[in-house]
């Protein structure tokens, strides 16, 4: 629980929305949250729908809508289902630590926790180096505009005015990063959590000893067979919970994919320095999200499925136990059937996703330059 301690929960909690200290005042703290941040989205669909006449803007809108709805979705998720995500990090505390079977599977263990933070901690570098561009939108565009269309009660022509609207809409969306970077790490961190304890798993069948006694031996196998199960109730749980979030997910990042593409190309080819510059990051940071999803989704499902092999690789020939025969093969038809994480119960997270969206969003682009021209 170190890492998700470290860079998630302790983020949320900004927010009041660590799962483990829930109290009456963490969540009518968040509750108030939520409320604010409806009211600054209202304001930003207000001025959509009634101040934007020019589709460039419109689109340049849209995707800021995009972005504050899906964080949003994660905060009542997070609010509403508070318990379901205890419970999950309660789960975790079951698993077995990496030393328990000696220390070379341990060094191997941490190998992967360390590789799995440096991921963890380039998403993050990411997503708020697009944050700090957004930031930097006036600069680079060399004029006086907000870094979101929102409803002012004055005009941004006046120095004072546009200085405390530039400065509310930075603070806003400083402080939606806790949300949108404490969610989506909390999601790698479990994943990961769950291909650690397989890894452990595989080696317990791979090096199970079976010429000692039948009784010690198939205590062995039960306890490989519990963790299994736990493991994959556990992937269940999570599959149920984010289901929901990862369709938001999902759709939000085609729409973003669509706009970024429709406003890169739009004004002309090749971009301008300042579109490009602006939108580039935010189209990274959306490419990056689906891919990265995508990757620790086909990830865990080839794991998933490469525990029949382990337990295939294990010494049940040497032995004329036939409880320990049924037990593996008890194991392999159970893990024949991969776990696959799914976008409400549509879109599996596998590389195929990740290509059939990226098709969608290159023939929404199309559809939208033929509306526009």
């Amino acid at each position: 629980m170190d890492l998700l301690e470290k860079y998630s929960l302790r983020i949320m909690q900004l927010r009041s929305l660590n799962a483990r200290e829930s109290s009456i005042v963490n969540r009518a703290k968040a509750i108030g949250w939520v409320f604010v941040d409806l009211t600054f989205l209202g304001s930003t669909l207000y001025y959509l729908l009634f101040h934007v006449t020019d589709i460039i803007e419109a689109v340049d809108c849209i995707t800021v809508i995009i972005v504050v709805c899906q964080t949003l979705m994660k905060q009542l998720s997070l609010l509403i289902y508070q318990q379901e995500y205890a419970d999950i990090l309660n789960t975790v505390d079951k698993f077995w630590a990496y030393d328990k079977f000696g220390a070379a599977p341990n060094k191997k263990l941490t190998s992967i926790q360390n590789l799995i933070e440096k991921l963890v901690q380039c998403h993050m570098v990411v997503i708020i180096a697009c944050g700090f561009f957004y930031y930097f939108k006036a600069a680079l565009q060399r004029e006086k505009v907000l870094i979101m269309g929102w409803v002012t009660v004055c005009g941004i022509e006046n120095n004072m005015c546009y200085a405390v609207n530039y400065a509310g809409q930075v603070m806003w969306i400083a402080w939606l990063m806790p949300i949108f970077l404490g969610y989506d790490t909390m999601s790698l961190l479990l994943l990961g959590r769950v291909y650690c304890e397989l890894e452990q798993i595989k080696y317990g069948f791979i090096n199970l000893e079976v010429q000692g006694e039948e009784s010690e031996v198939l205590k062995q196998v039960s306890a490989l067979v519990r963790q299994h199960n736990l493991v994959l109730d556990f992937l269940e749980k999570i599959g149920g919970l984010f289901s929901s979030i990862l369709l938001c997910l999902f759709l939000t990042v085609l729409m973003a994919l669509c706009t970024s593409f429709f406003l890169l190309t739009a004004t002309g080819f090749p971009p301008s320095f300042s579109v490009l510059s602006r939108l580039g990051p935010y189209l990274a940071g959306s490419c990056g999200q689906n891919l990265l999803y995508c990757i620790v989704g086909q990830i865990i499902s080839d794991q998933t499925l490469s525990v029949a092999d382990a337990a295939y690789d294990s010494k049940w020939f040497a032995t004329k136990s036939l409880g320990l025969r049924k037990a593996i093969c008890l194991v392999i038809q159970r893990s024949q059937r991969s776990t696959q994480l799914a976008a409400g119960g549509i879109f599996n997270l596998n590389l195929e996703t990740f290509v059939a969206v990226t098709k969608a969003s290159a023939s929404a682009l199309a559809f939208l330059n033929t509306m526009y021209n």
